[in-house]
């Protein structure tokens, strides 16, 4: 419904951030309405189980929306799309020592924002359920999707010349607050989780928070060289050689499978398995037992940086 919602906002060719409590309502129930008709044949209306799950869904929805609509008042954001899909007409090809592939996908959201003569791009991924960035994550090959995105859009024509920064998974919720809550403990529980470039002037373009981000759940630094504390705040050479190392990675993929590697070696990393909570056990035929993992360990970020530098 989220993805639906922002469709018909641009659409319309609204700004988010001017958006009225009332007009938002009205855009949410359109949005709703349209994902329950298009959801298994209206089956969310066929018990009361369904039509609590479906009220739910519309809450979380609305909630979110008014979050975002919050997030982007006063900053230079202009959300540029919805949905876009990439890599369906080979419009997106990596290469690699077996020739090129297209990579296919869809992101959710692209936020565009334009300060001192450069244009930022951010790729935001709505989420359901609880994910956050880890550098080692994407070091391992396991968690690329954000700098795929960035890669996708920087393949665009128009934005080949913008300057990526950043990526975030907003999760999509109705979480637990009380009356006695103020406004702003409220909006943290909205703030997106992901990696940003660390630049006051994008900072600034991206976020209206004032002695800290608003929209980002990212600690800041007074100072000016890296005023991001976190470990996903990242220079402009640094990003660049994230996002030329995900091409590694998915080159790399791509030689295993052409070479028929398909052996089942999941990553352990931090103590988390896949094999813990995927619906696939039974074809697999792997459980904690027996299960041939490959262990990994959390990378400091300088230890990552400069191994992509080799």
């Amino acid at each position: 419904a989220m993805e639906t919602l922002t469709r018909n906002i641009l659409s319309a060719k609204e700004k988010w951030a001017e958006l009225s409590d009332e007009t938002l309502d009205e855009y949410v129930d359109k949005a709703a309405e349209q994902a329950l008709f298009e959801h298994n044949r209206e089956v969310m209306r066929e018990s009361g189980r369904y039509a609590y799950l479906a009220k739910r869904l519309k809450e979380e929805v609305r909630y979110s929306a008014k979050a975002i609509r919050d997030q982007l008042m006063g900053t230079s954001i202009e959300v540029a799309g919805s949905e876009i899909g990439f890599g369906f007409w080979n419009d997106f090809t990596v290469k690699t020592p077996l020739g090129e592939i297209a990579i296919r996908g869809k992101i959710d959201r692209l936020d565009i924002a334009e300060a001192d003569g450069e244009k930022y791009i951010r790729v935001v991924d709505y989420k359901t359920g609880s994910k956050g960035f880890e550098l080692s994550e994407l070091f391992y090959g396991v968690d690329i999707q954000l700098m795929v995105y960035l890669l996708a859009v920087l393949n665009l024509t128009k934005y080949r010349s913008a300057v990526p920064a950043g990526g975030f998974y907003f999760k999509i919720n109705l979480p637990m607050v009380t009356p006695e809550d103020e406004y702003g403990e409220r909006m943290k529980k909205y703030r997106m989780s992901g990696f940003l470039l660390a630049e006051k002037t994008a900072m600034e373009a991206l976020d209206n928070g004032e002695k800290e981000l608003f929209s980002m759940a990212l600690r800041t630094s007074s100072d000016e060289n890296m005023p991001i504390r976190s470990e996903a705040g990242f220079t402009r050479e640094e990003m660049a050689a994230m996002l030329n190392y995900t091409k590694k990675l998915i080159g790399d993929a791509a030689v295993r499978i052409y070479g028929g590697n398909i052996e089942i070696r999941p990553l352990l990393l931090m103590d988390k398995l896949p094999c813990r909570y995927c619906p696939h056990l039974s074809i697999c035929r792997v459980d904690d037992g027996n299960c041939m993992a490959k262990e990994g360990y959390k990378v400091g970020k300088q230890e990552i940086l400069e191994a992509l530098e080799r």
